[in-house]
């Protein structure tokens, strides 16, 4: 015997907008749909991560910019144009100023890094070793923060929070992670490339 959905679920408190049943002869079968409001979250969070790791890429281009501080510049205008965008995909208010010093914040986590990008970029004004050093070096940490920054934000995002609640001293711990682990990956990358070009 078939069973008819809409009986089934005048009996049973289980059975919701979000609930579907599938019956066959000689067996019943229910099967839970999730519910819209996590299937958008997950969407969200998908996109986001999707985003974070366009950003990087970016970044890591910018970083190749053979001209001194001009592609600090760059990796920097990208990195805040990652927040903006994140916070539109959340519908939370951006912040230019605010944005700028949450990310100057988490960048201080990793300051002997930040300071060896910087280093990596004034070494492009020497000519052809100081430029060969600066484009190698520079890519990996740009790209690698760029995602950190991306991860956190997103995290912070999608806990609830605002651009006028991120807390950059809470959120340290989680973002030298996240910039721990691009760092890796990005450098086993680039090591395997050099081998199989060699």
């Amino acid at each position: 015997m078939f069973w008819e959905p809409a009986r089934w679920c005048s009996h049973n408190s289980r059975c919701d907008q979000h609930s579907i049943m599938f019956t066959s002869p000689g067996s019943l079968r229910e099967e839970m749909e999730m519910p819209v409001t996590e299937i958008e979250e997950l969407d969200r969070a998908d996109e986001a991560l999707a985003i974070t790791k366009r950003y990087a890429a970016y970044a890591g281009g910018a970083a190749f910019i053979p001209i001194p501080v001009v592609d600090l510049a760059a990796v920097a205008a990208l990195q805040l144009k990652l927040v903006k965008d994140l916070s539109d995909l959340y519908d939370v208010k951006f912040s230019t100023n605010a944005g700028k010093a949450s990310i100057t914040a988490l960048l201080s986590t990793i300051v002997p890094v930040g300071a060896g990008v910087t280093a990596a970029s004034f070494l492009k004004a020497v000519p052809i070793l100081g430029t060969a050093l600066g484009v190698v070096t520079a890519p990996v940490f740009a790209a690698a923060a760029t995602y950190a920054v991306g991860r956190t934000f997103t995290m912070h995002f999608e806990s609830g929070g605002t651009m006028l609640t991120f807390d950059a001293e809470k959120m340290r711990e989680f973002f030298k992670s996240e910039y721990d682990t691009a760092t890796k990956s990005r450098s086993s990358s680039s090591s395997s490339s050099s081998a199989k070009a060699s």
